[in-house]
């Protein structure tokens, strides 16, 4: 349940923020879809090394990984939505505030999507690997969009 609901606010988090910080704040599309292209790199490298790290206690990483997401997600909607500048006023600062923001949210999501699957890995019946693996993907992958089943 714990793990639902992480998921759940980071997914709505996801969505919401980009769309609300590009249509109701007029922060640029191409500014924050930079920001996407140049974190990718830094995402791959995230992701080996999470396959890594998470070989011998993945509970524990996990864990960390859902409570970071949490308030990487809380402060990204309560603060730096809530105190954005009008476009008039947007500064560099600015600018670095919502790159910094956005680029530790999608390296917290991808360590967290990783030692999540490093979880249905180890967890996963060998002898009837393939089917289990798949349904244990598509159950952790529905938790994250159970917010979009409760809307419609």
């Amino acid at each position: 349940m714990f793990t639902l609901a992480c998921k759940s606010a980071a997914a709505i988090n996801g969505n919401l923020t980009q769309v609300y910080l590009t249509n109701d704040l007029a922060y640029p599309k191409e500014d924050l879809a930079m920001i996407k292209v140049c974190c990718m790199p830094v995402n791959l490298f995230v992701a080996v090394l999470a396959g890594h790290v998470t070989k011998n206690s993945a509970f524990t990483y996990e864990l960390w990984a859902l409570l970071s997401l949490v308030g990487i997600c809380s402060y990204t909607v309560l603060f730096t939505l809530k105190t954005f500048p009008s476009k008039e006023e947007v500064s560099d600062w600015t600018h670095i505030h919502v790159i910094v923001v956005s680029a530790v949210y999608d390296l917290v999501l991808n360590f967290e999507f990783v030692t999540n699957f490093a979880i249905i890995m180890k967890i996963a019946d060998r002898r009837i690997s393939g089917m289990h693996i798949t349904l244990l993907g598509v159950l952790s992958n529905m938790s994250e969009f159970v917010h979009k089943f409760y809307l419609f």
